[in-house]
């Protein structure tokens, strides 16, 4: 059985600044997370415009669903309105983290 392999070290496989360019531009061309109906405040093309020129390379873990959070960081990093205040909060209720099952 033959396998495929990627010619790139494994600690290399987010670390391509065309490939992160490239995923920058998938998602601003995506439909929104978020639903019109339930946060009519968030425009569809809230960052079409925003320009990532020279994305640095990633560093976080090499996990499709962190890579992924690190890409939408960097488009609110950049966007000329936007701010983020915090990331990864746990949200507890009755002494029980939330999403935790």
């Amino acid at each position: 059985m033959h396998y495929l392999r990627s010619p790139h070290p494994p600690d290399a496989l987010f670390a391509n600044r065309e490939q992160i360019q490239a995923d920058i531009k998938w998602l601003q061309r995506q439909f929104p997370l978020l639903s019109a109906e339930q946060f009519s405040l968030v425009p569809h093309e809230l960052f079409s415009t925003v320009s990532v020129s020279a994305p640095k390379p990633y560093a976080g873990p090499k996990r499709i669903g962190f890579y992924y959070q690190w890409l939408l960081t960097e488009l609110i990093h950049h966007h000329p309105q936007l701010r983020l205040e915090a990331e990864e909060i746990q949200v507890n209720e009755s002494g029980k983290t939330r999403g935790a099952d």
